[in-house]
């Protein structure tokens, strides 16, 4: 049976779309009504045609047809009779494997009824792919996803295939990465490639290890600072640097250390004349030690010292919320007390220890470290390194047999633990999350699509390495935890979409909190502005979190107007009234970001033993232009 495609009606399609008909996809179509002449209009859903009949059809039905091709041009065959009852759809599907002369595999049958069902169009090589995949992965697994590929127009490659069927594997991220961190270490000849993984995902593994070392020295310099010149805490903390090989060893008091560092500043820095004339907008962009170092080496004068001020100001503002005035108070105090004097050696250490303090109080703990180590001529990874080198020995060694120095560093992680019930502020929190995901590399495309130079971050990423592993020729027991890490990182640029102005993300953040690792599903959808930018103005944030003692949790973020109203699906009891005492300060927070909390509303969540990434897979997008929460 053969029905020609005469031609589109211009009046009958309206707004939908123009038929596009590819040789060999298989599609189903309803006859809406029969034309004069031998014409019958039928419509695919988006598509509306006007077709002349070569074969009578009855109207109000629904066939299956075949796009052909013959020396007449675009040709649809119909395939299937009318199919009114949804029990013939297993027939169906039988029926048309066999004219496509394919095997009735169990996969094969259950792809095609699955299409046909959904009415998703067909192609012979789609069903042998499909059926390929399917024969090694979990059947409805993997019909879910291939549902999921087409409903979102994703290629149909098994490229893509594999990294969503990684997303129904119940294995957290943090599990994935330390299977293979084992795999890796067990490798007799690991590739350099491996190496570098090995480090990252070491890295990965403590995401509060650099918020743990920045309050660590935090304490430290706090203690080698005390104004006091004898004093025990003192003597202790200028031992432990001198062990960690901080400052010189020869050094008698922190004064003399610090004036010996700050001596070696000179000539080891390119751009300190540079740095000195134009001091960083941003204090990410020139080290404090070069913005200083010019300054201090050349002759007093009341430029200067504005220069001075302005450098250590620009940094104290990047500081704490709280940090920030009791620093600015502490360099107008220095400032004052160096007028109308020359550089000393007593000058000189009272610049060091307020350029320590700024840099240890940043906001971001990363640039904290990174910063402080320059003043001392040293990485921000050897601070990270001797902390949790000392703390190691404090471990292994009896209380008894502990020297004064190892006293005090147990003191300042004491107290630093005792302080753990809400040791994270918001801006640590966000930082901890940002460089979660600039250490995994998941905007990896993105950034080697832009113009800048990106070589040396990508030493610093987890998926650049994990493809270079990849390429090389590693045993199938580390190839394959590899491969599932790469494909759970691979999911979350795949799902999320684009639709003209409407956008959706969808991001997986691993977490450590307080030694429960666990991740944060996000999904974020809403509009972009005129200038391709996220509105966070409107906007739905759905997140979804695994927690110690509440276990499962859904959190639904609804945005309008800046207006936020609140849903907490948990199913632990007594949670509304437990939490009834902190909705004040979050009510807080919220205006200081300039947004205003309507309600917080705790309801009961609903069982679903689906992993986040498939439920925010199956989670319903929005339509339209105008966004209805």
């Amino acid at each position: 049976m053969i029905i020609q495609q005469a031609a589109l009606a211009q009046g009958l399609i309206g707004k939908e779309k123009t038929a596009q008909f590819r040789e060999g996809e298989i599609f189903p179509a309803k006859v809406v009504k029969m034309l004069p002449n031998g014409m019958a209009e039928l419509s695919t859903g988006t598509t509306t045609m006007v077709a002349k009949l070569e074969v009578p059809l009855q109207s109000g039905e629904r066939y299956w047809f075949r796009v052909t091709s013959t020396n007449e041009g675009v040709q649809l065959q119909v395939i299937t009779s009318p199919t009114a009852a949804s029990e013939s759809i297993a027939r169906m599907a039988k029926d048309l494997l066999l004219q496509l002369s394919l095997p009735l595999t169990k996969e094969n049958k259950s792809f095609v009824e699955m299409m046909m069902k959904a009415k998703i169009p067909l192609t012979k090589e789609l069903i042998i792919k499909a059926g390929e995949w399917l024969a090694k992965a979990p059947l409805t697994e993997g019909l879910q996803v291939i549902k999921m590929m087409a409903k979102l127009s994703l290629p149909m490659t098994k490229d893509v295939f594999q990294p969503l069927m990684t997303a129904h594997s119940p294995a957290p991220l943090s599990q994935l990465t330390e299977e293979l961190a084992a795999k890796l270490q067990q490798m007799e000849r690991p590739p350099a490639s491996a190496a570098a993984l090995t480090k990252l995902l070491q890295e990965w593994q403590t995401p509060l290890e650099k918020h743990t070392t920045q309050k660590i020295m935090a304490k430290v310099m706090e203690r080698l600072f005390l104004p006091e010149k004898v004093s025990a805490s003192k003597e202790a903390a200028l031992d432990l640097v001198k062990s960690w090989g901080i400052i010189p060893e020869t050094a008698e008091t922190i004064e003399d250390a610090l004036v010996q560092i700050m001596r070696q500043w000179k000539g080891r820095e390119g751009v300190q004349a540079e740095a000195a004339n134009q001091l960083p907008s941003s204090p990410k962009e020139v080290p404090l030690k070069e913005a200083l170092s010019p300054l201090i080496q050349q002759p007093m004068s009341k430029e200067a010292l504005q220069k001075l001020e302005q450098a250590l100001s620009t940094h104290a503002r990047a500081a704490g919320k709280t940090a920030i005035e009791p620093l600015l108070a502490e360099i107008k105090t220095l400032v004052d007390g160096l007028k109308g004097k020359d550089f000393n050696n007593e000058q000189l250490a009272a610049i060091f220890k307020t350029a320590a303090k700024v840099s240890v109080q940043h906001g971001q703990p990363k640039e904290a470290l990174r910063q402080l180590a320059a003043l001392f001529n040293k990485e921000a990874e050897e601070l990270i390194r001797v902390v949790k080198n000392e703390t190691a020995i404090l471990h292994a060694s009896p209380l008894a047999s502990l020297s004064k120095k190892e006293i005090l560093f147990q003191q300042i992680v004491l107290a630093l633990e005792n302080d753990r019930p809400f040791p994270l502020t918001a801006k640590e929190a966000h930082s901890i999350i940002k460089d979660t995901f600039q250490l995994l590399g998941v905007d990896l495309e993105g950034k080697l699509g832009s113009n800048k130079s990106v070589e040396a971050e990508l030493e610093k990423m987890i998926k650049p390495q994990l493809l270079r592993l990849l390429s090389e020729n590693i045993p199938v027991h580390v190839r394959e935890p590899a491969e599932q890490l790469l494909g759970r990182m691979n999911v979350q640029p795949l799902l999320s979409t684009e639709n003209g102005p409407l956008q959706q993300l969808i991001m997986q953040v691993p977490m450590n909190l307080f030694g429960f690792h666990t991740e944060m599903t996000l999904q974020w959808s809403g509009k972009k502005t005129e200038d391709g930018k996220l509105d966070s103005n409107f906007c739905r944030v759905l997140f979804y979190l695994e927690l110690e003692h509440i276990k499962e949790t859904v959190i639904d973020m609804q945005v309008q107007n800046r207006v936020i109203q609140l849903q907490v699906f948990n199913g632990t009891p007594g949670l509304k009234a437990a939490a009834a005492a902190l909705i004040p300060a979050l009510k807080t927070g919220i205006e200081e970001k300039g947004y205003q909390l309507s309600s917080v509303q705790f309801k009961q969540s609903q069982k679903n033993k689906q992993p986040a990434l498939v439920r925010a897979m199956e989670a319903p997008s929005y339509e339209g232009v105008d966004i209805r929460i």
